[in-house]
């Protein structure tokens, strides 16, 4: 997502986006929230703050922070660690859904 924002808006100066990347009009047209705009019905706009990032140095910190606290394991999300299961294990897995 912050690709589609570096392209719509791209950098502004650092002093009004400390983060590198764009500037506040262009996060309101990707969804960022608004409480003017979320009483006017755009109720999605709950949600879709979670999927932005305000520059590449916002994006950086959180991946170097999961990296280093593990959370960037996808496999950690399904319960086990289903890098250690053998084939039949695994499946055995899934058929519980």
């Amino acid at each position: 997502m912050l690709i589609v924002a570096l392209a719509m808006g791209g950098v502004i100066p650092l002093s009004e986006n400390p983060a590198i990347g764009p500037g506040t009009e262009t996060f309101i047209k990707l969804g960022a929230k608004s409480a003017q705009l979320i009483k006017q019905g755009q109720i999605w706009r709950f949600i879709t703050p979670i999927f932005l990032h305000a520059g590449i140095l916002h994006l950086l910190v959180n991946l170097i922070a999961q990296v280093r606290t593990s959370t960037f394991n996808f496999f950690s999300f399904f319960g086990s660690d289903l890098k250690n299961l053998s084939d039949k294990q695994i499946i055995r897995q899934f058929e519980i859904f």
